[in-house]
């Protein structure tokens, strides 16, 4: 839910990387409708249209391509860099001082309303949010959400040290764990048991990550990749949303198990791999102007707030001091935005600012500001 892009950094990613932060809008937005979709006060009738429309979990999908390309992308500019390789330790700093704060702000807060709710969180399950494996056990509603969060630390874990070798090294551990990644999906299906010992949590959405990361190698290696035909024609951009989309549902709904259950992660991913290489490489279309637009990129850069906080205000059961005003659309939404606004201008910038100051110096390499000036 959190690539290194952040609002604070908006003088030189977003503006290095155009479209993103609309990308992430969109992800957001469809994680948002899903959730919606089951809530208290929603219309029948709106809640068939938003869970057409979220394409089941395509949202998540997305911010973990998005995630696996931009940290990819960050830590091989640095390597290319005066130094010659990435600093592990300010990574790590960077990576807390963007997800610890609010993850940790909203666990406190579900931990003190928790007597106010009808079923009661067991501690063991905060245990698992603060140290990110709700992955791995799964969880009620207001914590189930951060098994994502869960993925990318664990992705946060080992990505660093493997970007430290050769390109050869880097590119054989991707292709192992994006084949592996089907395969996990299939026997922790079959065999739920399995899901700690195999890393089922984990590396069962692991090729979303790593062809987010693949392509990122691929364009630091060849910045002239980005103009490429390829990324050019518009049928090829619907063709790659309508097949995320279509994928996703079935997923979502249950249908063609056989092959949806294996690929179907891959083929969304590479999906939106695509898509957002061709929207980033296009900029003279309606797409770049409507995911640029400063209403898009304000969404985007209130994306990871948004994704923690709207669990409480999107919920399907009765909890908490027993009204309902508040969790009936449109004012449940509205709150969720206006808490996520809140958390990230009060909250969230002080550890941003802070953060800023880890960031990588050191003068590129030609390839590094090539690549930066391509994207």
């Amino acid at each position: 839910m959190c690539g290194e892009q952040t609002g604070a950094e908006s003088k030189t990613s977003v503006n290095t990387i155009p479209s993103l932060n609309g990308l992430r809008a969109v992800s957001i937005l469809l994680v948002i409708a899903l959730h919606l979709a089951h809530a208290n006060g929603t219309p029948e009738w709106a809640g068939r249209i938003l869970r057409f429309v979220s394409g089941g979990n395509l949202g998540v999908m997305i911010f973990f391509v998005i995630s696996g390309f931009l940290i990819t992308t960050l830590l091989l500019r640095e390597k290319s860099g005066g130094r010659g390789r990435a600093s592990i330790p300010r990574f790590y700093v960077r990576r807390f001082l963007r997800i610890f704060p609010v993850h940790y702000l909203y666990v406190a807060v579900i931990f003190l309303l928790n007597t106010h709710i009808g079923t009661p969180i067991p501690g063991t399950l905060f245990i698992h949010a603060l140290t990110y494996t709700v992955n791995f056990v799964g969880g009620t509603w207001l914590v189930g959400h951060l098994w994502s969060l869960g993925v990318e630390e664990q992705f946060y874990l080992f990505w660093p040290w493997v970007l430290g070798g050769s390109e050869k090294a880097i590119m054989r551990i991707s292709a192992l764990l994006i084949l592996w990644a089907p395969l996990s999906r299939v026997l922790t299906y079959k065999i739920p048991s399995l899901n700690v010992y195999l890393l089922g949590g984990f590396l069962g959405q692991a090729d979303a990550l790593m062809i987010g990361a693949v392509f990122a190698v691929k364009l630091h290696r060849n910045p002239e990749w980005l103009h490429h035909a390829l990324f050019k024609h518009p049928a090829l951009r619907i063709t790659a949303v309508c097949l995320m989309w279509g994928v996703s549902t079935l997923s979502y709904n249950g249908k063609l198990g056989i092959i949806v259950l294996p690929f179907g992660g891959t083929l969304i991913a590479l999906s939106a791999a695509y898509l957002m290489l061709s929207v980033v490489s296009v900029r003279d279309d309606l797409t770049y102007r409507f995911l640029n637009h400063r209403v898009m990129v304000y969404i985007g850069v209130l994306s990871y707030s948004l994704y923690i906080w709207q669990q409480i205000f999107l919920y399907d059961k009765q909890w908490f001091l027993g009204t309902e005003g508040w969790r009936r659309f449109p004012v449940n939404l509205g709150l969720a935005f206006l808490t996520a606004a809140a958390s990230y201008h009060v909250w969230e910038k002080p550890f941003l600012k802070l953060k800023d100051r880890f960031s990588g110096n050191g003068r590129r390499s030609d390839r590094a500001q090539s690549t930066a000036q391509m994207l």
